[in-house]
């Protein structure tokens, strides 16, 4: 069995009118954006990770997973 990297790709990333990060990107599939969202749940800086769509989608001859995550980021103690 092969062992291959699935990649997810991030063009977008900001924080909206409401202080929460969106990250928008592809996955080269949809378990790839699945083990990205985990990666951000086991995260100590998100909280709150909302998967609001993951899509297939053509793009450049190659089927990836369209998604955007919204996420609340965990303020620091030491900031008030």
């Amino acid at each position: 069995s092969s062992s291959c990297a699935n990649f997810v790709f991030s063009p977008s990333l900001y924080l909206d009118e409401k202080g929460q990060l969106v990250i928008q990107g592809y996955g080269e599939t949809s378990v790839s954006v699945n083990d990205f969202q985990a990666n951000l749940v086991k995260s100590s800086v998100f909280k709150e990770i909302n998967l609001e769509f993951a899509t297939k989608r053509r793009v450049f001859n190659m089927d990836v997973t369209d998604f955007k995550i919204i996420s609340q980021l965990i303020k620091s103690r030491t900031s008030q």
